[in-house]
């Protein structure tokens, strides 16, 4: 199975100067975490990353020591495009999309979601929202209670058919459709995607907070963590 990496982010909202993924935990690029975990899959067979064209020559340098990195390809102006790119490329039945920001995906989180992908065609990780929800109108005033049990915070992998994917990624592009994941193209076409839990740990590096909570995380995990610092 095909990995593609979305790694054409920005450093706006970490008020970095650099993509994010190249901002460090522990010493070492937020983008090697993730290379980590796809690399070791016993699921994934070939990783493609998807980068900004500033960026290229980075990932690549980056990336070397990787066996399953085959491709460090341009990446478009939205998430949708860089997808579209990265899927174009990819050459397996199945593909699976992660964004190389969730730096503390987990092996398991990869296996759940591939092999959920297998048996139903397409499969996104997430975990169920603890906090009480509440339905608000355009002015900021409470409408409603939304059942929590009903609701999840998706995370990335996502898997899906291949050729399924690529067929509503075209369609999206030539009716100017836009997404913000690759399952919202899929519930958009109309195709069923199993939602299965993964690790609540696999948080999206966006805010500077984000790294001092990702380093606690990595601490717990890694008992020689300080071999890192």
């Amino acid at each position: 199975m095909n990995a593609v990496l979305l790694a054409a982010g920005s450093g706006t909202r970490m008020k970095a100067d650099v993509n994010k993924v190249f901002l460090k935990l522990l010493g070492r690029e937020i983008i090697l975490y993730t290379l980590d975990a796809l690399e070791k899959s016993d699921m994934i067979d070939r990783i493609i990353i998807v980068t900004g064209r500033r960026d290229i020559d980075r990932c690549r340098m980056l990336s070397a020591g990787f066996k399953k990195v085959s491709d460090v390809i341009i990446g478009g102006s939205t998430r949708q495009e860089s997808s579209f790119i990265g899927v174009s490329e990819a050459d397996s039945k199945y593909v699976l999309i992660h964004d190389a920001a969730r730096a503390l995906v987990t092996a398991a989180d990869i296996t759940v979601a591939a092999e959920a992908a297998i048996k139903f065609g397409a499969a996104a990780v997430g975990a169920p929202c603890v906090d009480t929800m509440k339905l608000c109108d355009s002015d900021g005033f409470i409408k409603g209670t939304v059942e929590r049990e009903k609701l999840f915070k998706i995370f990335t992998p996502q898997v899906f058919i291949r050729s399924e994917l690529l067929k509503l990624h075209v369609l999206a592009k030539e009716q100017s459709y836009q997404v913000t994941d690759d399952c919202a193209l899929f519930e958009w076409g109309g195709l069923p995607v199993k939602l299965v839990s993964g690790s609540p740990d696999n948080i999206k590096l966006t805010v500077p907070e984000d790294i001092s909570a990702a380093e606690g995380i990595l601490r717990k995990r890694c008992s020689g963590f300080s071999d890192l610092l």
